[in-house]
C-alpha cells in the first residue's frame, strides 16, 4: 500500500508527500519534520502518520491546537482514503492505493517561463488548475487559532472561506478505475472535483480526468446543462485552449476528460516567486496567449466568466499559454456569474469579477472576460489583485468605485505601455476598454 499525502489548503498548499510500503512521516514546523509546514498555528512537531502493511495510523503528539480528522479531535486513529485532516490552518487530504498504482509525484513549480530545471524547482507535472481560491485576506487576530474573534459575518467569510463541497474522492472513484479509463496520481484538488492522471489504453497519450464532485453538479437539469454545453466543446480546438477529448455522466457523477498539460499554472508561478510576481517578459507572453484563447471564443460566441490565474497554463516543453475551463463556468451557475459570490465557489472569483459582474448588468459578454484578465495580469506583476478589501463588501466596493494603483510604482521596470494597457482593461465601463481581444493582442506585440 502506498499513502499520499496531499496539502489541499495552507501556506504549503498543492505540496503533495508519500510513505511507500512501510514508514512513516513527522509532520510539523520542526527542522526534523519529514512534512515541514510553515503553518504558524501548527506545532514544531504536531503529529505522526504510520504506515504498516495494509493500516495507515495518526498519532497527534501532544500539539498545542490539536489534530482533526474529518472535524473531529483525536490522539490516535486509522486513517482511511479520503481522510481530511486539519492541522491548524493547514488541511491534508489522505488517498491510498496499492503500490501497483505508484506514480512519480507532481513536484514543486518555479517562478519563470525560461529557468532551467534545478534540485529546488524540478521539470513540473499539473494540469487543468482546480484550486481553491485565494479570497481577500483580512488582519490577522492575535487570538489562538482555535478562538473565534469578533469579526463581522461578511469579514468571516473572506478570512475564513469554507472548505469546497467535498474533498473526498467520490464513491464512484474509490478503486481509481472509472469506467474504461485507469485513474493514476491525483494531480489537482478543489473546490468543483478531483483532477486525475490517466493513460489512454490505444494511444498511450496522458489524460486530465476530472471527476466533479456530486453535490456540484447533482442529477436533473444541472446535469443535464453540463451534457449539454460540453457536447458543444468537443469539436473546439485552439492552440492556446485546453482540448476537452470528451465528458458524460456516469456512476452518479459528472466528468470530463481533456489534454493532459505538462507544466504550471500562473497561480503556481506566482505563488513560487513568494509574493514578489513574475517578470514582466513572462506576464507580456502570457497575456498574447489568453488574449488569442478569447479572441477565438469571442468569435464562437463563448464568453469565459473565468479568466483567473488559476485557469491559465503554460506548457512545459514550448511555453504554449494555454485558458483551461471555457464554458465551464456558465455549466456550473447557469446565466448568474454573481451567484458564486454568495456559495464561495471558485467560479467568479471575487477579485477578478468585473463591475458589471458585481453590478449583475445584463449583457456581460467577452469585456467581461478581458477585464478578468486585466486583474490577473495586475497580479501576476504586483503580487496581488488589483483591489483587496477587509470584506466580501469592501473589496466588492472598490472593484465598482476605486481606482486601482499604479503598478511601476511596485515595479519601475514595468514598460508605461505594458501598464496602459492593463489599467485599460481595469477601466469601470466596459467601452472604455479593447473592443476585442484581437484589439489587445495588437496592442501587446510591442518590444520593450
Amino acid at each position: 500500500m502506498k499513502c499520499e499525502l496531499v496539502i489541499s489548503k495552507g501556506p504549503d498548499a498543492e505540496q503533495r508527500f508519500e510513505i511507500a510500503a512501510e514508514g512513516e512521516l513527522l509532520l510539523g514546523r520542526g527542522e526534523d519534520c519529514g512534512v515541514r509546514l510553515r503553518d504558524p498555528s501548527v506545532s514544531r512537531h504536531q503529529c505522526r502518520i504510520c504506515l504498516e502493511a495494509d493500516r495507515v495510523t495518526l498519532i497527534d503528539l501532544s500539539s498545542r491546537w490539536g489534530t482533526l480528522v474529518n472535524g473531529r479531535s483525536i490522539k490516535e486513529g486509522e486513517l482511511k482514503s479520503g481522510d481530511h485532516i486539519t492541522l491548524g490552518d493547514t488541511e491534508i487530504i489522505i488517498l491510498l492505493s496499492s503500490l501497483a498504482d505508484d506514480t512519480t509525484l507532481p513536484p514543486r513549480t518555479r517562478p519563470t517561463l525560461d529557468q532551467e530545471p534545478t534540485a529546488e524547482f524540478p521539470q513540473p507535472i499539473f494540469t487543468e488548475s482546480f484550486t481553491p481560491p485565494l479570497l481577500p485576506k483580512v488582519a490577522k487576530s492575535p487570538m489562538p487559532a482555535k478562538q473565534k474573534s469578533p469579526k463581522s459575518k461578511s469579514a468571516a467569510m473572506v478570512a475564513q472561506p469554507q472548505s469546497p463541497p467535498s474533498f473526498h474522492p467520490p464513491t464512484a472513484v474509490l478503486d481509481r478505475q472509472f469506467g474504461e479509463l485507469n485513474l493514476e496520481s491525483v494531480i489537482a484538488i478543489g473546490w468543483t472535483g478531483i483532477v486525475y492522471a490517466s493513460t489512454d489504453s490505444q494511444s498511450g497519450d496522458k489524460l486530465a480526468v476530472k471527476i466533479f464532485y456530486p453535490e456540484v453538479l447533482p442529477e436533473g437539469e444541472p446535469r443535464d446543462r453540463f451534457v449539454r454545453a460540453m457536447r458543444t466543446m468537443i469539436n473546439v480546438r485552439h492552440d492556446n485552449l485546453v482540448r476537452l477529448h470528451r465528458a458524460g455522466s456516469q456512476r452518479g457523477v459528472c466528468y470530463t476528460v481533456s489534454e493532459f498539460i505538462e507544466g504550471r499554472s500562473a497561480a503556481q508561478l506566482l505563488a513560487a516567486s513568494n509574493g514578489a510576481g513574475l517578470d514582466w517578459p513572462s506576464v507580456q507572453h502570457i497575456a498574447r496567449g489568453v488574449a488569442s484563447a478569447l479572441h477565438f471564443a469571442f468569435q464562437n460566441n463563448f464568453v469565459h466568466r473565468n479568466v483567473t490565474p488559476s485557469n491559465i497554463l503554460i506548457r512545459e516543453s514550448d511555453q504554449t499559454v494555454k485558458l483551461g475551463d471555457l464554458a465551464l463556468a456558465k455549466v456550473l451557475i447557469g446565466a448568474n456569474a454573481f451567484d458564486v459570490t454568495r456559495t464561495n465557489s471558485i467560479l467568479g472569483q471575487l477579485p477578478y469579477l468585473s463591475p458589471e459582474q458585481i453590478e449583475h448588468a445584463p449583457g456581460q459578454n467577452h469585456l467581461s472576460d478581458l477585464y478578468s484578465l486585466g486583474a490577473s495580469l495586475y497580479e501576476l506583476l504586483t503580487g496581488h489583485p488589483p483591489f483587496r478589501g477587509e470584506s466580501a463588501s469592501e473589496l466588492l466596493r472598490q472593484i465598482t468605485s476605486c481606482e486601482p494603483k499604479s503598478i511601476r510604482a511596485l515595479r519601475p521596470e514595468v514598460p508605461a505601455d505594458f501598464e496602459a494597457i492593463i489599467l485599460r482593461l481595469l477601466a469601470k465601463q466596459p467601452q472604455d476598454r479593447f473592443a476585442t481581444p484581437m484589439d489587445l493582442w495588437s496592442q501587446l506585440q510591442f518590444k520593450s
